[in-house]
């Protein structure tokens, strides 16, 4: 499982994601909508990051984007996250990642 590390209460900026099929290709995105799910893994239900990306160059080479908002990043822990495409009537979801928030400067 990789692993992004974020600085506590950093904002503003943007992760960026690159898909790929079980092939390594690029997964082509541009019919779905695509989020970023991240959960406390003491508390599953509980979703901390729910949040819409942008999808770049119209998703057709598997990028997109997540906008770091303040409320976050604001609690010291790791989450357990995955991104979640959906379009009618299907929805995938990548290998779960992980997203450490850190006591940072």
């Amino acid at each position: 499982m990789d692993t992004i590390r974020i600085p506590k209460n950093d904002k503003g900026y943007t992760v960026t994601f690159t898909v790929y099929d079980a092939n390594g290709d690029a997964y082509d995105l541009s019919s779905y909508v695509v989020k970023c799910k991240a959960w406390d893994p003491e508390v599953p239900g509980t979703k901390i990051v729910d949040t819409t990306c942008t999808q770049i160059g119209g998703g057709t080479g598997g990028i997109c984007t997540w906008l770091i908002a303040a409320e976050d990043t604001d609690v010291v822990l790791t989450m357990h996250a995955e991104l979640e495409f959906t379009k009618t009537g299907i929805i995938e979801s990548t290998i779960p990642f992980e997203i450490e928030i850190y006591e940072g400067n």
